[in-house]
């Protein structure tokens, strides 16, 4: 999955002196966003994905052997799984 996104800049070149940083960030959405820093002689790029996913998990008790009760009941199966 590609994502491209951009941010316009007053002027179209960043000129970077010596010692200056810029820095700025993307928000694509409100759980992805995307920070960078630009010096001198360096680039960092960081990610920041926030994704939250809830699993609900029920535990049903059945009987091992698919019998009915009278069956169940002459042959002492009650065994549940």
């Amino acid at each position: 999955m590609n994502v491209i996104g951009s941010k316009e800049v007053k002027d179209s070149v960043i000129t970077i002196l010596n010692d200056s940083v810029y820095s700025d960030s993307i928000r694509f959405n409100d759980q992805t966003s995307v920070y960078y820093t630009i010096g001198k002689d360096t680039v960092k790029v960081i990610l920041d994905i926030e994704n939250d996913q809830y699993l609900f998990i029920n535990s049903i008790k059945k009987y091992k052997n698919k019998k009915n009760f009278i069956q169940r009941l002459f042959t002492w199966d009650f065994k549940k799984v």
